[in-house]
């Protein structure tokens, strides 16, 4: 049976869903307070698995969050750091999401949640989204304690699971993500929805790219 393990941030979960509030609270800066906000929050999970310094992603987007505050000096106080952080668990699905996932479950693929963020977290976003019934487990790497794309990550999947490289397929938004597990031999399908964004120049290339989560059904039609 296919496996399929789905990133979630970035994949799912459209991490610029939270713009309105950030345009609200810090206004025409926002574009540029998002990206870096993100940025550092993938920077610092690097980091920490460099380090073999686990906290939970919440606590990274935390202090991913205050660090862009005072850089971009936007002033926010407490109770806006709270609400910003309150909305990244409430943040939603891209529109081909629960689609695709309704009809790859119904060819009997077996599908996996697979994320940085931790439980507490992701199920909140799952619940929020609706979308919780059509994954066979929700996986994430607060469990080793250790961030993508470190090698002893994707081979915690594979065990978990119960699965093997060359039958599992990871799905994600993320080159680096992308790369990690190629590195220790799944099959990887990179989803490029901007169209023009420029994979990494690695050793390390997707089995597969698309554009839409929707383009997956073709990939797997006979499963």
């Amino acid at each position: 049976m296919i496996k399929l393990a789905f990133d979630i941030y970035g994949t799912l979960i459209d991490t610029s869903s939270i713009k309105p509030i950030i345009t609200e609270l810090v206004g025409s800066i926002s574009e540029q307070f998002n990206i870096l906000w993100r940025n550092k929050q993938l920077e610092y999970s690097f980091r920490r698995s460099a380090m073999r310094s686990y906290i939970p992603f919440s606590m990274i987007t935390r202090q991913a969050l205050i660090y862009t505050n005072s850089q971009l000096n936007t002033n926010l106080n407490q109770s806006g750091i709270d609400r910003l952080m309150n909305a990244y668990l409430e943040l939603s699905v891209f529109d081909d999401v629960v689609q695709i996932l309704k009809k790859l479950k119904s060819q009997n693929c077996e599908l996996y949640a697979f994320s940085n963020g931790n439980k507490e977290s992701l199920t909140s976003l799952f619940q929020k989204n609706n979308i919780q019934a059509y994954f066979d487990d929700l996986i994430s790497v607060e469990e080793i304690k250790i961030f993508k794309p470190a090698p002893d990550v994707y081979k915690y999947l594979i065990n978990k699971i119960n699965g093997s490289p060359n039958k599992t397929h990871l799905i994600s938004g993320n080159s680096f993500d992308i790369i990690g597990a190629s590195n220790v031999g799944l099959k990887t399908i990179w989803i490029d929805r901007s169209k023009n964004a420029q994979f990494d120049p690695w050793e390390f290339q997707p089995n597969h790219t698309i554009n839409s989560l929707t383009e997956l059904q073709n990939i797997f039609q006979t499963a």
